[in-house]
């Protein structure tokens, strides 16, 4: 099972180096970097933990902490801060949170917290059903009519970021950025050939489809 984590940071290389780790250690990783959208993000995803800095622009991280948690999100939270109260700390849990790590931290001690968070965690099901198919994200399966689909991995993390973004248009460089990573440059090209062959899994009719649309000069949108 591929454990999906939202990592919440403003600070772009800190961020990246963060992205870069986790997801080298086998993790599925969506990020944010500003208060309102990390609290729109961490509602609509079902993410298995929460990595969390508390100086964010837009609302804090305690607000961001305390929201959640008063809508009803269960999701473990590690807060990061780089605050030296312990009075600060304490807020963090107090609010909700379920660990925090002070700044500057070492990434293995960070890897090694996440992880206690979710063997502590409990386990899952996350199926989401797109016209004929059901995604089964805890099990990475993909089925239609009750058959498995054999899909790459880069193809199910294509749809997986779409369901993420389900409703929205996201653009090509979206796609690239956050499915082929920041070190790979494909051509804009190799996105919409994927979107091809996701159209022919998802789809009634893949020549009209209805659910993973076109938003002409802009991108794509996932209607679920």
């Amino acid at each position: 099972m591929v454990a999906r984590l939202l990592v919440i940071e403003d600070e772009p290389g800190l961020l990246m180096t963060l992205e870069d780790r986790f997801r080298a250690e086998g993790f599925d990783v969506v990020t944010a970097r500003e208060g309102f959208d990390a609290e729109r993000k961490a509602l609509a995803g079902d993410f298995d933990a929460i990595v969390l800095d508390i100086m964010l622009p837009g609302q804090s991280g305690f607000e961001i902490c305390s929201r959640l948690r008063r809508q009803g999100l269960k999701t473990p939270i590690l807060m990061l801060t780089a605050l030296q109260e312990v009075d600060d700390r304490v807020e963090g849990l107090n609010l909700g949170a379920d660990d925090y790590l002070r700044k500057p931290f070492d990434m293995k001690e960070l890897l090694a917290r996440v992880n206690a968070l979710l063997r502590r965690a409990p386990v899952k099901a996350r199926r989401q059903r797109i016209g004929p198919v059901e995604v089964d994200l805890a099990a990475t399966q993909v089925l239609r009519d009750g058959e498995q689909v054999e899909m790459s991995a880069r193809l199910f993390r294509l749809l997986t970021f779409l369901m993420e973004h389900a409703g929205e248009t996201v653009s090509r460089d979206q796609l690239l950025n956050q499915v082929w990573g920041h070190k790979f440059a494909p051509s804009t090209r190799t996105v919409d050939v994927h979107i091809g062959w996701l159209r022919r899994i998802v789809e009634e009719d893949p020549s009209n489809p209805q659910h993973l649309v076109t938003v002409h000069g802009i991108g794509y949108r996932l209607d679920i």
